[in-house]
């Protein structure tokens, strides 16, 4: 069972479906995205079209899920973020995040798919069910980007962590309201997907 006060408690995963440790080599891994429509998606690779249609209780809490797919909410102002991928056994709320929720995730086929509505990175997780927690924190350092000649750089607007904690039994909660999230308890735990 997890654990997850509002107040930046700790939450605790008890052990997972076969999740063996020794697969994570590749993780924690990091990446920049250039967020469009507010929204990070995450999907397995069996998801003909990840999107969801977004209702009212959706926008005010933050998410919409279905199986296999999960559409997340972040700030108006987010455009090129660092993105943090890791599992973990247990998770402290960070007492400088903006918002925080978590939904049950379980991955049966690889990759999964980390983005945005234009753009996303394949990350290797290992099959097994998650708790899966989506973290929006300010943005800490610089990117730069070259292009045709052209060097761009900027600040991160935020830091999108995904942190996944095996465990049996994954539910979905509000872990702090703010930023995309507005209400601090769940509204609708399913969404039709676009």
């Amino acid at each position: 069972m997890l654990i997850a006060p509002v107040d930046g408690g700790v939450v605790d995963g008890a052990a997972g479906l076969g999740h063996d440790p020794a697969m994570d080599a590749d993780l924690p891994r990091s990446f920049d995205l250039a967020v469009s429509h507010s929204q990070v998606i995450i999907h397995l690779p069996t998801v003909e079209r990840p999107g969801h249609r977004w209702e009212e209780d959706h926008l005010r809490q933050g998410f919409a899920w279905s199986e296999g797919l999960v559409s997340l909410a972040v700030p108006e102002h987010a455009e090129i973020c660092r993105v943090r991928v890791e599992i973990v056994e247990e998770h402290a709320v960070p007492a400088d995040c903006l918002s925080c929720v978590r939904v049950p995730f379980e991955v049966t086929a690889g990759p999964l798919s980390i983005g945005s509505v234009f753009e996303a990175e394949e990350v290797e997780i290992p099959l097994d069910r998650y708790a899966l927690i989506f973290t929006v924190r300010p943005g800490e350092g610089r990117w730069t980007l070259e292009l045709d000649g052209e060097t761009e750089s900027g600040e991160y607007s935020d830091l999108l962590e995904v942190t996944l904690i095996p465990t049996a039994d994954p539910s979905f909660a509000i872990l702090r309201a703010g930023g995309g999230v507005q209400v601090d308890r769940v509204l609708r735990e399913d969404a039709e997907t676009a």
